[in-house]
C-alpha cells in the first residue's frame, strides 16, 4: 500500500497497522504527501503492514481533515514500505486530478497535438489554479462547476460576484433556448439553455461565459464555465459541453474491449505500460469504427422551451 494509493482510492477504509487498529478516512486527505528519512521525535509513526522482503522504509506526512467543523487537523506520519516493492520512482508523488490533468495537457500541447476545447466534471472547473492556466495558454475549455461558484457578469448594472443557481433562478423564459446536446442511445439529448456573459476575472485576451442547462420534465440543472478566443455562441458551445458524456463512455468501453480494468497492480512501470497499451487499443477500435459507419447526429434546436 502506498502513499500515492492511499490518496487516491476512494470509499474504503484501510487498516493501517496490523499491532494497533487505527483506520484512517482516506477521503479526507487533503494534503500533498512530503518524504522524509524518519519521523519527528513527537510524531509517531503509523505502520502499514510488514513485508519480509520490503526495503527500508519511508516515511509520508499527510494532515487528515476532522469529522467535525470545530476539531483541529489531525498530522499523522505513515511508514511507506510498499512503494519500494512495486518499484515506484522517488519522483512520483501525490497529485490531484486537476494537477495530473495539467501534467496530460502540457505533454499534449509540448508535442504539438491541442485540443479545440477542453472538457472536465465540477473537479476540474472549481480548480481555479487549472482554469487561470488554460486561459495562460489560451486553450478553449468548457468546465462544469458546483451550484454555488461565484461570478461576476459582464453586464454593469448587475454588480458584485453572484452565485450561479441565484441567477439561473432570476433568468427569464425567454433567456432560454432547447438545444440537442448531441445524439444519445435513446436519440437527441434534448435540454434547456441559457448563457449569460461574464466579466474577466484575469488579465487575460478572450471571452468568458456561464452557460446553464435545465432538464425540460425535472427542472434539474448543470452549470459551466466558458473560456473561448472567440466571441461565445450558444448554438455552439452546446454540443460541446454535450460531447463530455463521452469521456465516462470511452472509459466503459475500454474496460469492456480491452480490459483497461483488469490489470492487478504489481509494479509501477508494469500498470503503466498496461494502462498505455490498453488506451492505444481503444483509441484504433474507436478509429475503425468510425471509418465503418457514418456519425449519428441528432438535431440541434427541439421545440420551444418552456418554464
Amino acid at each position: 500500500m502506498t502513499g500515492r494509493q492511499n490518496s487516491e482510492r476512494s470509499g474504503r477504509d484501510e487498516p493501517t497497522t496490523s499491532t494497533q487498529h487505527h483506520r484512517v478516512n482516506l477521503h479526507l486527505i487533503h494534503l500533498a504527501r512530503t518524504e522524509v528519512d524518519e519521523p519527528h521525535a513527537d510524531e509517531e509513526p503509523i505502520l502499514c503492514e510488514r513485508n519480509r522482503h520490503a526495503s527500508p522504509a519511508r516515511y509520508t506526512r499527510v494532515c487528515i481533515e476532522p469529522a467535525q467543523s470545530n476539531e483541529e487537523p489531525q498530522l499523522i506520519v505513515l511508514r511507506i514500505e510498499a512503494s519500494a516493492q512495486a518499484k515506484i520512482p522517488t519522483t512520483v508523488g501525490f497529485r490531484t486530478k486537476p494537477q495530473l490533468a495539467q501534467t496530460m495537457l502540457q505533454r499534449a500541447l509540448a508535442g504539438g497535438l491541442r485540443p479545440r476545447w477542453v472538457l472536465g466534471d465540477e473537479v476540474y472547473g472549481n480548480h481555479r489554479a487549472l482554469r487561470q492556466w488554460l486561459e495562460h495558454e489560451r486553450q478553449p475549455y468548457v468546465l462544469a462547476v458546483r451550484c454555488t461558484t461565484a461570478v461576476r457578469l459582464a453586464d454593469p448594472d448587475t454588480p458584485g460576484r453572484h452565485r450561479v443557481a441565484t441567477l439561473a433562478d432570476a433568468l427569464p423564459r425567454a433567456a432560454w433556448q432547447r438545444h440537442s446536446a448531441g445524439a444519445g442511445s435513446k436519440g437527441p439529448r434534448w435540454y434547456d439553455w441559457a448563457l449569460l456573459p461574464l466579466a474577466r476575472e484575469e488579465q487575460t485576451s478572450g471571452h468568458h461565459a456561464l452557460l446553464i442547462r435545465r432538464h425540460p420534465t425535472s427542472g434539474e440543472r448543470a452549470y459551466y464555465l466558458v473560456f473561448a478566443l472567440r466571441p461565445i455562441r450558444r448554438d455552439a458551445v452546446v454540443p460541446i459541453a454535450g460531447q463530455r458524456w463521452a469521456i465516462k463512455q470511452s472509459f466503459e468501453e475500454s474496460k469492456q474491449e480491452v480490459g483497461l480494468d483488469e490489470y492487478e497492480v504489481r509494479t509501477y512501470d508494469a500498470w503503466y505500460r498496461f494502462m498505455t497499451l490498453t488506451l492505444y487499443a481503444h483509441a484504433f477500435l474507436a478509429a475503425m469504427r468510425a471509418r465503418q459507419r457514418p456519425r449519428k447526429r441528432g438535431p440541434r434546436q427541439g421545440p420551444k422551451s418552456s418554464r
